[in-house]
């Protein structure tokens, strides 16, 4: 072939269509584009959690993680696995609700998910993860409802689920936890709001109410107001908006409203009606002004902390855009509801707004929580900042070829953002910092207001500074960089400061030592951990290095199925709280619950047979020692409490207060001596005789978590005290008869039982968890119910009869 007819051949249309690039389908181009953003908040988050999620590691850096949050969703999962409702947990605190805590992760369902699914390792590691993914993602939804451009929808997205990636926050479980529901919950309010139909509104305001309840569930106090008080703002802003421009008349925003108050009542009724009923009996009754001080912020500068890194950055591209919002006059309306949420959250947590605030809000039940963190309202900051940044890169597209225009939307940010924290004094690392992202963004802005079709480099510019960031706050230097700015003027606040990388190895933590294979072998004996030496008011909470591990503290005794008596929880049940502290020297902290030192008669109502203490002489005469796991020897006493004991005579107190006296005066023995309280007094079998008398014997023949079988042989009518804490939900029945249940030696139960020989059963049983579960299912039934009934009146009639057909 001559060269004339290979050009011949090259021109050929056929062959020319051989050698182009094959073309992308516009539908998967689209979906390529669509999945952009999201997929990049995922990436960015997964690798500043790598460690988390990919190397099998759990953090110390906050206490909460290994001595709250991962023993209590662990007994949640394995209880949920075993196919029962968790409703009483024997293995802290001598025993104490479980279902009904606020906390406990019931009817939180990624909680109850992921526990339920994977082992506990591995589902801790990767609820830390899930939260500030499923805000990020939340957050995206919901710019993207309200009409936003991807790249700005991604700024959101990114700013809120990588600032909390990156700090230490993202350890305080509750408030990421809260804060990603919110996003939800503010994404299905968006679709509600312009929903046209029925079923639409319907849908939407059922998805919102779930959403919402999962807030609540996430953190039944601070949290939970946050993210109301945000989709309140945002509620009111579109009720505005779509009034004004008469899309709404009045009766259709009390109709939505309506609609929203009723479906956030009823649908999570199996999450708040549990928690209601018994937070009264517990210790937050009294109140949290009776249980702690005031705690607000005193540093009015503190937000300066979002600008600087590494710690919770929420990125200086969308700080600076942040005051640009405004300037957006279709979505000025928002963008002033956020501000105004924004500005609200940080006065309430300031001292002297919250001062007088908390005086008030003291007196009224199931709010006086204001008094006990106020300065935790501030963090509606984090929901508030990156809303108004992702509108601020759509004011700044939109804005025109003015200049002194531009200069005045970043101007008033810049000073607040970049010049304050220069003028307070920062590390120098993190005046680098500041300057490199400043100079970036700067010239990110630059190029964006002569090119629009650069707002797609914006989130990719502010996830490489933001996970920069987050990566900074794991290594060494940035380690190093957060332990001297706390000396500076500006240092970082608790909450803010960086997440350094997880140190602790999950699985060798789950791991039972010999001290928890003896205390399994014992059967059903309660120990105590002592070591007054490196007790705190905190209890042994902030104890969680691994050569402090063998101590059993900080509830590992949830961990693996074993009895401890103390315990750390902010609800706990109210006479157990006021008993600790009655018998216990050391101020303790309103959450902590130890016993130091112990008495006898505590060891006694408790059942005590165990106590873990260090390497020495014995805790008490005639104790021997039965496992032993470096500096920690487990010391089993001379004689265990039997669980169950008759008494036939007793004394009577005229109040709880007075029998909590009589319990806890020196020399009282719980074993020979039974006090009972005046309002029980009619229902007991016989009048006070002979105090300290006890004639029969009471054997434990079957013993669930829930449940105790015993077998009673009673000379006379007697009182049959059990030593587990008393809590109403308990009933008993004797001999397949109901029988009372009365609080015995102001701490635990006591059952009343005839002479004779009898089978006493005791269970726990809260009603409340099945009114609330079954009132949930009546309303999604209700809604799925309604949505059919929509339907079928929207379907179209089918044709008319023939006259053939006839």
């Amino acid at each position: 072939m001559g060269p004339d007819n290979r050009v011949k051949t090259l021109r050929d249309p056929v062959e020319r269509s051989t050698i182009r690039p094959p073309r992308v389908p516009q539908r998967l181009r689209s979906a390529m584009v669509a999945a952009a953003g999201p997929a990049l908040i995922v990436a960015a988050v997964l690798v500043v959690l790598r460690g988390f999620g990919f190397g099998g590691r759990l953090s110390s850096q906050h206490p909460d993680i290994l001595a709250f949050w991962l023993p209590t969703y662990c007994f949640l999962g394995r209880s949920l696995v075993a196919g029962h409702v968790p409703a009483w947990n024997p293995f802290v605190m001598g025993g104490v609700p479980f279902a009904a805590d606020p906390q406990s992760g019931w009817m939180y369902l990624p909680a109850m998910a992921l526990f339920t699914a994977l082992p506990c390792d591995l589902a801790m590691r990767w609820m830390i993860v899930l939260q500030p993914l499923l805000g990020g993602l939340g957050l995206y939804a919901f710019l993207r409802s309200e009409g936003l451009s991807r790249p700005a929808a991604t700024v959101g997205g990114l700013s809120l689920s990588l600032g909390l990636s990156g700090s230490r926050l993202g350890l305080f479980l509750p408030f990421p936890s809260a804060f990603a529901w919110t996003a939800v919950a503010l994404a299905a309010s968006s679709k509600l709001f312009k929903a046209e139909s029925s079923s639409g509104r319907l849908l939407w305001a059922a998805a919102t109410a779930l959403a919402w309840g999962q807030i609540a569930a996430a953190h039944f106090a601070h949290g939970a107001v946050i993210g109301t008080l945000a989709l309140v703002t945002f509620w009111a802003a579109k009720a505005w908006q779509n009034v004004r421009s008469d899309r709404w008349t009045g009766r259709t925003v009390i109709g939505l409203f309506s609609l929203l108050a009723g479906s956030m009542l009823l649908l999570n009724l199996a999450f708040l009606l549990p928690r209601l009923v018994y937070l009264p009996d517990t210790s937050f009754g009294p109140g949290y002004t009776k249980l702690t001080p005031l705690q607000a912020l005193e540093a009015p500068a503190w937000p300066l902390d979002l600008s600087t890194a590494p710690g919770g950055y929420l990125g200086l591209m969308t700080l600076l855009l942040s005051g640009a919002a405004f300037w957006d006059r279709r979505r000025r309306p928002l963008a002033v509801a956020f501000g105004a949420f924004g500005l609200a959250s940080y006065l309430l947590g300031l001292e002297p707004v919250a001062s007088r605030i908390a005086s008030l809000a003291g007196r009224v039940p199931l709010l006086d929580f204001y008094v006990h963190f106020p300065g935790r309202f501030s963090l509606g900051l984090l929901i508030a900042l990156p809303v108004l940044g992702a509108m601020g890169l759509e004011a700044w597209r939109e804005a025109g070829p003015v200049r002194s225009r531009r200069i005045a939307m970043l101007g008033p940010a810049a000073v607040v953002w970049v010049a304050l924290p220069l003028a307070f004094g920062l590390h120098t690392g993190q005046v680098v910092f500041l300057a490199v992202a400043a100079a970036v963004a700067g010239a990110v802005l630059a190029g964006l207001a002569r090119w629009p079709a650069l707002a797609v480099t914006v989130p990719v510019v502010l996830a490489l500074d933001l996970t920069v960031s987050g990566l900074a706050g794991q290594s060494a230097w940035g380690a190093a960089l957060y332990r001297q700015s706390k000396a500076d003027p500006l240092g970082p606040t608790v909450w803010f400061g960086p997440l350094v990388a997880p140190n602790i190895d999950a699985s060798a933590y789950l791991r039972p030592d010999p001290i928890v294979r003896a205390l399994r072998s014992a059967g059903d004996v309660r120990y105590l951990s002592l070591a007054p030496e490196i007790a705190g008011k905190r209890g042994y909470l902030v104890n969680q290095r691994p050569k402090n591990w063998a101590l059993e503290a900080n509830q590992r005794a949830m961990l693996f199925a074993i009895q401890d008596v103390q315990g750390y929880n902010p609800v706990q049940l109210g006479r157990y709280w006021r008993f600790v502290r009655e018998v216990t020297v050391r101020r303790i902290d309103y959450n902590a619950a130890i016993f130091d030192p112990p008495t006898p008669g505590s060891m006694d109502l408790l059942q005590v047979g165990f106590i873990v203490g260090r390497i020495g002489p014995a805790p008490e005469a005639g104790a021997r020692e039965v496992a032993r796991v470096g500096e920690w020897v487990l010391w089993r006493r001379a004689t265990t409490p039997l669980l169950a004991s008759v008494f036939s005579s007793w004394e009577v107190a005229g109040s709880p207060d007075e029998a909590l006296r009589r319990v806890t005066a020196q020399g009282f023995n719980p074993s020979r001596y039974l006090v009972v309280e005046a309002d029980n007094a009619g229902a007991l079998p016989n009048p006070p005789s002979e105090t300290g008398l006890a004639a029969g014997t009471a054997d434990v023949t079957d013993r669930g978590a829930q449940f105790v079988q015993i077998e009673v042989s009673a000379e006379r009518p007697s009182v049959v005290a059990v030593r587990i804490p008393f809590e109403r939900n308990w009933h008993a029945r004797v001999d397949g008869q109901t029988a009372a249940v009365i609080p015995a030696n102001y701490l635990v139960q006591g059952v009343l039982v005839p002479a004779g020989d009898h089978v006493v059963e005791l269970t726990y049983d809260d009603p409340w968890i099945g009114y609330g579960l079954a009132g949930s299912a009546a309303a999604i039934l209700a809604v799925v119910i309604g949505l059919t009934v929509i339907r079928l009146r929207r379907k179209p009639a089918g044709p008319a009869p023939t006259a053939s057909a006839v």
